[in-house]
C-alpha cells in the first residue's frame, strides 16, 4: 500500500514542483497578498452592477505608471470636474452635453483642466458638459451607467458623446486577458467584471458581475494563477467568439436609447485602423453619427499622445474642438 502511494505520489509531486519552475521561468508570479487597505478604494467604490464606478467627492493628486503626477476632481454624482467651479447641474444651459467612455474620456494622466471634457466646457459655457468616463469600461458598461444617469436624471437637449477605443470588444465579453490584466492591477488581486451577450432573438443580455476565480494557493504557486487564467478562458469562449456582433449590437441599442431620450449620440473613435475603421463603416451605414477626430486617416500617436498611448493635453484640444463643431452642427 505504501509503495503504491509513493508511485502516485512522488511523479505528482515532481509534476507540480515542474509545472511550477517552468511558470516561474516563463515570468509568471502567484497573485500578491492583498493589503489591508485597497489603493484603488481612494478612486473607486465598488457596484454591485458595473464592477466599480468613480469615488464621489473626491480630489486626488495621483501618479500614473508612467509617472505623471495629476490631480482628479469628482463631484458628489462621480462625475470628474469640468470646471473651476464645478457643480453637478446647472439651470442657466442651452443644453447637456454627457461624455461616457473609459480611461481616455475620463482623462487618465490629465489634470480636470487638461482633460476635453474640461476643454469643451471652457469652449462653450452656455453648455452643461458632465465628464462620466470611468478607468477601465469598455461599452457594456458604458451603456448600463447611461441608462442609470437617465433614469435618476432630467436632462436639457442631451448630446451623449460615446469614446471608443478597440480595446472595449474585448472589455464588453469580459475577456479572460482583460480580465487578468485587471485583476493583477488591482491591489486586491481580484476583479468582477460584467459582460454582455446576445440571446437566440440577437437582444442584449446583460451579465451578473463575474469574479476572478480564486483558487486555493493563489497567492503561493504560480501555477495556480495559470489555473485561474485557463479556467476564464474556457468559460469565457462563446463570448468572445461574438464580441463584434454584441459590440455593434450595443452600439445600435444605445443609439436608440439616446433617440427615445429625445436626446443625440456621437461616437467618438481613437484609432483610424484596424477594428476601429470597420466600426466606422458600420456606424456610418447605421446612420450613427461619428465624432470626425481624425481626418487624414492615419493612426493618432506621437505628440498627441502620452507615453502609455492615452490623449495629452494637444489631443485633448483636437477632441473638444471637433466635439464643439459637431455639436454646433447639431443645432437646438
Amino acid at each position: 500500500m505504501i509503495q503504491t502511494i509513493k508511485s502516485i505520489l512522488i511523479p505528482l509531486l515532481l509534476s507540480v514542483v515542474a509545472a511550477e519552475a517552468t511558470a516561474r521561468l516563463a515570468g509568471i508570479s502567484p497573485v500578491p497578498q492583498p493589503p489591508a487597505v485597497a489603493s484603488e478604494s481612494l478612486l473607486y467604490i465598488e457596484d454591485q452592477q458595473l464592477g466599480w464606478y468613480n469615488r464621489p467627492r473626491i480630489k486626488q493628486a495621483v501618479v500614473t505608471t508612467v509617472g505623471r503626477p495629476h490631480t482628479i476632481t469628482s463631484l458628489e454624482n462621480g462625475a470628474r470636474a469640468t470646471s473651476n467651479s464645478p457643480t453637478s447641474r446647472r439651470n442657466d444651459i442651452r443644453r447637456d452635453v454627457i461624455f461616457i467612455g473609459c480611461s481616455f474620456t475620463h482623462g487618465f494622466g490629465l489634470n480636470d483642466d487638461e482633460t476635453y471634457a474640461w476643454k469643451v466646457q471652457a469652449a462653450r459655457p452656455d453648455w452643461n458638459v458632465h465628464n462620466f468616463g470611468v478607468n477601465g469600461y469598455g461599452t457594456c458598461q458604458a451603456y448600463m451607467l447611461l441608462k442609470r444617469l437617465f433614469e435618476r436624471d432630467k436632462w436639457h437637449k442631451p448630446v451623449v458623446i460615446y469614446g471608443f477605443i478597440d480595446d472595449h470588444e474585448d472589455r464588453n465579453v469580459a475577456d479572460y486577458k482583460w480580465h487578468y490584466g485587471l485583476s493583477r492591477l488591482s491591489s486586491t488581486g481580484n476583479a468582477s467584471l460584467p459582460s454582455c451577450m446576445l440571446d437566440s432573438s440577437g437582444s442584449i443580455v446583460f451579465n451578473a458581475l463575474r469574479p476572478y476565480p480564486q483558487f486555493p494557493f493563489r497567492h503561493t504557486l504560480a501555477t495556480i494563477s495559470v489555473l485561474e487564467t485557463l479556467y476564464l478562458k474556457f468559460a469565457g469562449a462563446s463570448l468572445a467568439e461574438q464580441k463584434r456582433q454584441i459590440t455593434e449590437q450595443l452600439l445600435v441599442d444605445m443609439e436608440a436609447f439616446v433617440r427615445a431620450q429625445s436626446g443625440q449620440l456621437a461616437v467618438l473613435l481613437f484609432d483610424a485602423g484596424g477594428r476601429s475603421s470597420r466600426y466606422r463603416e458600420f456606424l456610418e451605414r447605421r446612420k450613427i453619427r461619428v465624432v470626425n477626430l481624425n481626418r487624414t486617416g492615419q493612426k493618432i500617436t506621437g505628440s498627441l499622445t502620452q507615453a502609455d498611448g492615452h490623449p495629452n493635453g494637444r489631443m485633448a484640444d483636437l477632441i473638444a474642438e471637433r466635439v464643439v463643431e459637431l455639436v454646433d452642427s447639431l443645432g437646438g
